[in-house]
């Protein structure tokens, strides 16, 4: 190759343009980029990023947001739960709500629970006794419902024995009333409180105490069928109520209730019993009234065409 060629191809080498670029972004052919003069590089940048307390968004599931969460009073990001109990993902006051879904918690930096809330103001029964807020006995002495007490409306237990209980007792307006005081015991109720057939001022109890507290000494009362004829009590028409007497003599027993109360087959005054008492009390010594078919003629007694009455012969 000559002098010449190789001044020529010398001469070749110019100053290339870069498209897009600006005048100082220019390279010499065959250049490699490793003299590079651009000003982009990341080397030596300031972080201007806000952090995630300004985006609007719940970044660590609190409940809070931005300002709101309590992380973001300490730093620039929502990092997670606290120790503020309205940041800690716990229900601290027994209402049912946590954090920021709690109406006692204005941020998240808030106090669940607190003495001017407690779960005396939230229209709850916390503790299932059967009375909310102001009614619950609790409440008078704290600021939140802690369970059964010591009065007869809120102890759990049906004390006047009529079949209600606590907050469902008409006599309890409040939990700390009393279920069968003096004033209202079981005897003005329309209840039969201990299931005797006679209900109120109808029952014996009812005339020596406030309560209904079982049968008693009247055979009107005492839950037996005196007199036979198969009704007890407030079912047999002779007792007028709980202290009357069943079988008196203004009703004659069992000779006066149109039944055969001995089952033999006579009725009141047709049975031999009813001209010597006034009750029926079982077959006698009358060939009508022995249970035998004295003749042989296959009927007996009452159902022998030869017997008028329990007294005649078969």
């Amino acid at each position: 190759m000559t002098l010449l060629t190789l001044a020529l191809l010398a001469g070749c080498i110019q100053t290339v343009h870069i498209p897009g670029a600006s005048p100082r972004d220019t390279a010499t052919a065959g250049d490699t980029g490793s003299s590079d003069t651009a000003n982009d590089t990341d080397s030596g940048d300031v972080d201007t990023d806000p952090g995630n307390c300004s985006n609007g968004a719940d970044d660590d599931g609190d409940g809070w947001v931005d300002g709101g969460d309590p992380d973001c009073a300490s730093g620039s990001n929502e990092v997670g739960y606290g120790t503020a109990t309205c940041n800690d993902g716990l229900d601290n006051d027994g209402d049912a709500l946590v954090d920021a879904s709690d109406p006692d918690c204005a941020d998240g930096n808030g106090s669940e629970g607190g003495a001017s809330s407690g779960t005396c103001a939230n229209g709850i029964d916390d503790d299932g006794d059967g009375w909310v807020d102001g009614a619950d006995p609790d409440c008078a002495s704290g600021s939140d419902e802690v369970g059964y007490g010591t009065a007869t409306c809120n102890d759990g237990l049906d004390n006047d024995g009529d079949g209600a209980i606590d907050a469902s007792d008409p006599d309890c307006a409040e939990g700390g009333g009393s279920e069968g005081s003096a004033s209202s015991g079981t005897c003005t109720n329309g209840i039969d409180d201990d299931g005797d057939g006679w209900v109120d001022t109808y029952d014996p109890d009812c005339a020596v105490g406030p309560d209904e507290v079982g049968y008693g000494s009247a055979t009107c009362n005492d839950g037996l069928d005196n007199d036979d004829d198969g009704v007890t009590d407030a079912s047999d028409p002779d007792c007028a109520d709980g202290n009357g007497s069943e079988g008196t003599a203004s009703s004659p027993g069992t000779c006066g209730n149109g039944m055969d109360d001995d089952g033999d087959g006579w009725v009141d005054v047709a049975d031999p019993d009813c001209t010597s008492g006034s009750d029926e009390v079982g077959y006698g010594a009358a060939t009508c009234n022995d249970g035998r078919d004295n003749d042989g003629d296959a009927v007996t007694d009452a159902s022998d065409p030869d017997c008028a009455d329990g007294n005649g012969e078969e």
